[in-house]
C-alpha cells in the first residue's frame, strides 16, 4: 500500500476463511524493528511466537478476511 521512512504497509486478504480461533502471521526477517497489525482501522493485540524474527499470533475474524500490517524495517530492506 505504501512505505515511509522505512515503514511499509501491506494489504493481506485471506482467500478463504479459516475455522480456527487464530491465525499466525510469520516472517522470516530478523531486519524488522516493529509488526502492527490492524483490521477495521483498529490495531489487534497479537503475541509473537519466535525470539528471532516476527511470528504474530492474532485472534482469527472469519467475518474479515482483511488485515493491514504496518512493518518498520531497522535497515534497508529488498522485496523481491
Amino acid at each position: 500500500m505504501g512505505f515511509k521512512n522505512g515503514t511499509y504497509w501491506l494489504k493481506v486478504i485471506l482467500e478463504e476463511k479459516i475455522a480456527t480461533p487464530h491465525i499466525v502471521f510469520d516472517v522470516p526477517e530478523s531486519n524488522i524493528h516493529t509488526f502492527t497489525i490492524y483490521q477495521n482501522s483498529k490495531e489487534i493485540a497479537s503475541k509473537n511466537l519466535a525470539d528471532t524474527h516476527f511470528s504474530l499470533l492474532v485472534p482469527n475474524n472469519p467475518n474479515n478476511a482483511i488485515y493491514f500490517l504496518q512493518v518498520s524495517f531497522k535497515m534497508k530492506f529488498i522485496f523481491r
